[in-house]
């Protein structure tokens, strides 16, 4: 399920990836929910080719659920600076 990032989240790298890493996926982004992570307040998300773990409150707060017509968009914020 695609959702748009409206403000700046923290995402976790996932636990198949060491070391553990944090990341800021900044507003404007575009990214899909994999699935629950082995923590329950955690989902995954993909954003490129990577998976993170972000908060779901943080998810459910800062992002909107994109349509399927909203999710044909761009999957890259313009002017991206810092984290992805």
């Amino acid at each position: 399920m695609p959702y748009r990032i409206d403000l700046a989240i923290l995402g976790l790298t996932s636990d198949n990836e060491a070391p553990q890493e944090a990341v800021t996926i900044p507003a404007g982004r575009i990214v899909d929910v994999v699935g629950p992570a082995k923590d329950r307040r955690f989902v995954v998300v993909g954003v490129d080719d990577r998976r993170f773990q972000v908060f779901a409150s943080d998810l459910a707060g800062r992002g909107k659920i994109l349509t399927p017509e909203a999710s044909a968009a761009p999957r890259r914020a313009p002017n991206r600076k810092r984290g992805l």
